[in-house]
């Protein structure tokens, strides 16, 4: 009875989640978010999260997108920027300006100040795989659709090399690299 419960949950569930994944709009954001992965910025990945402002889709959706577009290619464009800033205070109202202004404070949604590095990074961490084996999967990526989270591609390089065959590859991301194990102190300054 138990198990019949459970396979009857699990069922329903994946029912759910397939239909909202046959919706046109959930594979055209996937595809955009897939593009901002495999690095193509441009116009195509621009004009959609526009277009999406224009059809006042939730602005989580497009805060999503604008997000990622900054995180993977260290920000917008001044103009961009500025552009994508307007359209949301204009679209979605002013109490936006504090979603905005946190997000900025952040670090999430940023003008660009220096050219991205994430080429470098997908190519030493190898990020992206796009020749991922369905049959027989042998590489992370093939849980999220070609794309290995650096979180999980770092733990999984600190097993099988170790953090000290690691520090050149950490060295490229931002921020204070720390050894496991490492003593932190919570005191504040």
């Amino acid at each position: 009875q138990k198990e019949y419960e459970s396979l009857t949950i699990h069922t329903n569930i994946a029912d759910q989640i397939n239909s909202k994944m046959k919706v046109p709009e959930f594979m055209d954001s996937l595809t955009t978010e897939q593009g901002i992965l495999l690095g193509e910025s441009g116009s195509t990945v621009m004009d959609f999260i526009e277009a999406q402002i224009g059809k006042q889709e939730p602005i989580d959706k497009v805060m999503r997108l604008l997000c990622l577009e900054c995180l993977i290619h260290k920000g917008l464009k001044q103009k961009q920027f500025d552009f994508f800033r307007r359209e949301i205070i204009q679209t979605y109202g002013y109490e936006e300006v504090f979603l905005l202004s946190n997000l900025e404070r952040a670090g999430l949604f940023y003008k660009q100040e220096t050219r991205s590095n994430w080429s470098t990074l997908d190519k030493k961490f190898k990020i992206i795989n796009e020749d991922v084996n369905v049959q027989n999967p042998d590489d992370l990526s093939y849980v999220y659709s070609g794309y290995s989270p650096l979180g999980v591609k770092i733990l999984d390089m600190d097993k099988n090399f170790g953090w000290k065959g690691m520090t050149e590859l950490l060295e490229l991301l931002p921020g204070p690299t720390v050894p496991p194990n490492t003593p932190v102190s919570m005191s504040k300054p």
